[in-house]
């Protein structure tokens, strides 16, 4: 596997990392996957939902190897019944953050991404004094975050994200 530094970070990830939108159900099929990756040197995972049955899973599966493993955790992106929504509520992303780091039995997250930033006004809601972005400048204070994210589909606002020199790291697809 090869490895590149991630953003301005200094931290080396596998240039292969295993995003989790799509592998959910059944849990042994999440264990088989997440060993799979980890066993060919794969170390960044995407932690896109924060749904209950799929953390308890990805939790299970990287048991005893969190060492190994950078874990993104997406500040925004909730449960409701069961399903996801997408929040901007400075609480709510702090409370699922929190839920989060016990189901992944953590004490931190390497990534705390923003999820999905999809316009101009979606970045303005998170960027404005104590929005989410203090959140995750926060969370990276206080030990629980190594590096502040973004996600986007947007070009725009990678090129936003990047002049205001707010963020490590830059998810865009």
């Amino acid at each position: 596997m090869k490895y590149r530094t991630l953003g301005r970070s200094g931290f080396k990830v596998s240039e292969l990392a295993l995003g989790t939108e799509h592998l959910k159900k059944p849990p042994s099929r999440v264990q088989k996957v997440v060993a799979k990756a980890l066993d060919a040197g794969v170390n960044y995972i995407d932690m896109v939902y924060n749904l209950s049955d799929c953390l308890a899973a990805y939790s299970a599966a990287i048991d005893g190897r969190r060492s190994e493993v950078m874990l993104a955790h997406h500040l925004g992106s909730s449960e409701k019944d069961g399903r996801y929504r997408k929040t901007r509520s400075p609480e709510e992303c702090e409370s699922e953050f929190e839920r989060f780091l016990r189901v992944m039995k953590t004490d931190y997250v390497d990534v705390a991404n923003i999820h999905f930033i999809a316009d101009d006004k979606g970045y303005e809601t998170v960027t404005k004094p104590g929005g989410v972005l203090d959140l995750a400048t926060r969370l990276k204070e206080e030990g629980r975050a190594r590096l502040v994210g973004i996600s986007t589909h947007e070009a725009s606002l990678v090129k936003r994200a990047a002049e205001s020199g707010s963020v490590d790291v830059i998810m865009y697809q």
